[in-house]
């Protein structure tokens, strides 16, 4: 659930005046918001904790980076006064505990704000700061982990195990020496698994499979899998268990945030608890993923990805968030919990059906800063977008788009990307949703511009779709449509960077061009 509309209204009034406080959360990640206030700001929100928390409290960073759709994560800084706080801070938040920053209107009550992990206390007396990560950038490893049993490690595939019967193409059995042998194979509960063969002769190959019983991986599929075919194997060849995790993108998404292998947190709590990062499933904002799930839909079929996750992985978020960022796909943290976002082609006339996150014009912007025609981001722009499948293939496995020749110089032919990690059915409808969105972004430099808006403008998160009306601003598109400045200019949110202390919001978006502008 995100702010309520009266906090969000308070956050616009340039003279309200705010409590502050940062909230340890108890028990780890899976715990909800309630432990100790240990700081808060001179209006006091806490009748024991100390008048600690003074200028700055800014966050930093959160962004989407264009063409890639690799997000960065932000950072919050807490200021500190004196040395009474910087001893607390020290005993009670070394690096790595989680913390939740609470703000509360006068006479309001706390609203979660930002939900982190404390990763440095820096200054010097008399005054400090306390660095908070992003909770998303904390799931680098499970909350719980114990070095002592190499659980930090993300996504661990099951121990290789020999067969113990012979294995022919058509079997829908694979059978091993025990039943203890089956603990090296995993998958989602209710879902099914993938095996990689590894026969005496020909080429290994990836199998499914749905049950156990005994020494047996039952319900074995007919076929091979993921472009591979199914050989004869031998007694001993090896057969190793995959990280395999099937949905939707944005439940993809939702099922590694949650899971914990215990089936306990939520309904997304479904993977085994090596693929999984146990974030309680209170700081996910289902509500707000689900909307933005309904904008990614094919033409026909399913919107099944069926991905594989290279693991082990010592830094689990880059291993999830690499392959999602194929299908134009990010968690980002908005107003205190973690959600998806996807790249949406907004310039057509419904707008992709995004939301329309924040009208941002003349009432609530304090500066128009800089504008650029060309966001560099984008090197060249492009004749078109080609998604990949399974093989890359200039003939077949490959869904293009493209929005006819650019005016501009240089150029290139076309933007690739390889989805083949992730698109095991319904490969070309799904590669072709993923090219269309990404199309407009691709094929034409957008425009892109950054404002100074008053404190509200921090429920923007990367991605979210925005309104313009400036007279400072004008571009290509504006040109073509026969305006002299932006009049409710639909473009994304790529950073926004708050200054809680100061009152103010640096949002940068990005201007897509439609295929008839050059």
């Amino acid at each position: 659930m995100g702010w309520t509309s009266t906090f969000i209204a308070a956050l616009r009034a340039p003279s309200q005046r705010w409590g502050a406080f940062l909230r340890w959360v108890g028990g780890g990640w899976g715990a909800a918001v309630g432990g100790p206030a240990l700081f808060t700001s001179a209006a006091k929100l806490h009748p024991t904790a100390p008048a600690a928390i003074t200028d700055p409290v800014t966050y930093q960073g959160q962004g989407i980076t264009l063409g890639t759709w690799a997000p960065s994560y932000g950072t919050l800084s807490v200021g500190l006064a004196g040395v009474a706080a910087l001893r607390l801070a020290l005993t009670s938040i070394p690096k790595g505990s989680p913390v939740m920053l609470q703000l509360r209107p006068g006479g309001g009550f706390p609203t979660d704000v930002f939900l982190g992990q404390v990763q440095d206390i820096t200054g010097r007396l008399p005054d400090s700061q306390v660095v908070i990560w992003d909770i998303i950038a904390a799931m680098r490893s499970r909350w719980d982990s114990d070095l002592s049993t190499d659980t930090s490690q993300a996504f661990k595939p099951g121990n290789s195990q020999p067969l113990a019967a012979n294995y022919s193409p058509g079997d829908t059995t694979l059978t091993f020496g025990s039943s203890g042998a089956l603990a090296s194979f995993d998958r989602e509960t209710g879902g099914t698994g993938l095996v990689l063969v590894t026969p005496s002769s020909g080429s290994p190959f990836y199998l499914t499979w749905t049950g156990k019983s005994g020494s047996t991986l039952t319900g074995v599929s007919a076929a091979g899998q993921r472009n591979t075919t199914a050989v004869g194997a031998s007694i001993a060849d090896q057969v190793q268990g995959q990280v395999y995790i099937t949905g939707h993108p944005m439940d993809i998404a939702r099922k590694v945030m949650a899971s914990t292998g215990t089936g306990a947190n939520g309904a997304w709590d479904v993977l085994p608890a090596s693929w999984g990062f146990g974030i309680s499933d209170a700081y996910i904002d289902h509500v707000d993923i689900s909307t933005w799930r309904a904008l990614l839909s094919p033409s026909a079929g399913s919107y099944e990805l069926r991905m594989i996750i290279e693991g082990p992985a010592d830094d689990g978020l880059t291993a999830i968030q690499s392959l999602l960022s194929l299908a134009g796909v990010w968690m980002c943290q908005r107003q205190g919990r973690i959600t998806v976002r996807a790249v949406v082609d907004i310039t057509t006339a419904g707008g992709g059906g995004a939301p329309v996150a924040m009208s941002i014009d003349r009432t609530n912007v304090l500066e128009w800063v800089e504008f650029y025609q060309f966001d560099s981001s984008i090197a060249l722009e492009h004749y078109g977008v080609r998604v990949d499948y399974y093989q890359p293939s200039a003939f077949g496995g490959a869904a293009d788009e493209s929005s006819g020749a650019p005016a501009t110089q240089p150029t290139g032919y076309r933007m690739t990307y390889d989805a083949t990690a992730l698109i095991g059915q319904n490969e070309l409808n799904i590669a072709n949703d993923i090219a269309e969105r990404i199309r407009p972004w691709a094929c034409r430099r957008p425009s892109v511009g950054t404002m100074i808006c008053t404190l509200d403008a921090a429920r923007l998160v990367p991605g979210d779709v925005v309104s313009v009306t400036s007279p400072a601003y004008m571009d290509r598109q504006t040109v073509a449509d026969g305006r002299n400045s932006f009049v409710g200019r639909r473009g994304m949110v790529l950073t926004v960077n708050v200054n809680w202390t100061g009152g103010t919001v640096a949002v940068k978006v990005a201007f897509p061009m439609r295929a008839a502008v050059g």
